[in-house]
């Protein structure tokens, strides 16, 4: 990795399947190194770990990330990727900027 601090998402087992759901939704990404422990990758720059840690812990809504991006159509294509076969816990309307 290039930064000495980067994220690190924890799966359970499904790292290499989340980063190449990841890289397909997000553009200038890319899959940067894969073990049976972690996969490494990129989302536009941005390094993230993911790893195969077990079932653990589970997926929280204590972690988020935000992305900017233009036009609106490209939020929404995005928006729907990552929801599709998903619960969310929050609606993407119910987000408010001032």
């Amino acid at each position: 990795m290039k930064t000495p601090i980067y994220q690190c998402l924890w799966f359970d087992n499904l790292a290499n399947e989340a980063a190449t759901f990841y890289c397909s939704i997000f553009k200038n990404s890319k899959i940067v190194t894969e073990t049976p422990v972690a996969t490494s990758f990129e989302l536009n720059g941005i390094q993230i770990l993911g790893l195969n840690g077990g079932p653990m812990f589970q997926i929280t809504s204590s972690i988020s990330y935000t992305v900017n991006c233009d036009p609106t159509a490209e939020t929404n294509r995005m928006w729907d990727a990552l929801i599709e076969d998903m619960h969310t816990m929050m609606e993407i309307d119910k987000i408010k900027t001032e």
